[in-house]
């Protein structure tokens, strides 16, 4: 019945203009407040970047995580964050903040390319242009997309009212979770790779 009515929207005029408007509105415009105003960001959205690294080195056991570990805790990570905005969606307002959130994440990266910063000293993480692309957007295409979907249906709450935008929400986490969970994979593995080798041709550099 719910995927029913996944389809139903799907196929509708307004489905594309709201999950565009979805990821324009709420997470662009985020990032580019948070990299252009540090400040806004650093007090909340810093300290939580910093705390989720801290917790994965712990996890880590102060080491690198299993390969497949590393992607079981994305992926779980990643659908939990898919699960809390879709059953949140009556409230409106809660999976808003979310996506919002992870578009200021973004923008707080960025933000500490420009002014030379560390994202998390206390684990030695320096960001560098190189990371930040190579570190966002090859899961980023896939996640912020994925993100966005769950919240299309609210952007449209204006049109087909707030009973069926819940709905409509609810009908489209499988295909969020769906593809979340090929997010995850790619940051588990194809991310870590580039990021690997940007390092070790950074490293060979300032040694040349």
């Amino acid at each position: 019945m719910l995927m029913g009515r996944a389809e139903e929207y799907v196929y509708s005029r307004g489905f594309l203009r709201d999950w565009i408007l979805s990821t324009a509105i709420i997470v662009v415009v985020m990032v580019a407040v948070s990299a252009a105003y540090p400040a806004i960001a650093e007090s909340s959205v810093g300290d939580a970047i910093r705390r989720q690294l801290e917790q994965l080195v712990e996890k880590a056991g102060g080491g690198p995580l299993n390969p497949l570990s590393l992607m079981a805790l994305i992926i779980l990570n990643n659908v939990r964050v898919a699960l809390i905005m879709a059953l949140s969606s009556p409230t409106l307002v809660l999976p808003v903040m979310i996506e919002a959130f992870q578009g200021a994440a973004v923008g707080y990266m960025i933000s500490a390319v420009l002014h030379g910063d560390y994202l998390a000293p206390s684990v030695g993480v320096q960001l560098t242009p190189l990371l930040i692309h190579y570190g966002l957007v090859p899961h980023g295409v896939v996640e912020i997309p994925a993100i966005s979907l769950v919240v299309a249906p609210l952007i449209g709450v204006g049109r087909h009212g707030l009973k069926k935008a819940v709905v409509y929400s609810l009908s489209l986490l499988p295909l969020t979770i769906a593809m979340l969970i090929v997010a995850g994979v790619v940051e588990s593995t194809v991310t870590i790779v580039l990021i690997l080798l940007i390092s070790i041709i950074v490293a060979f550099k300032l040694l040349a």
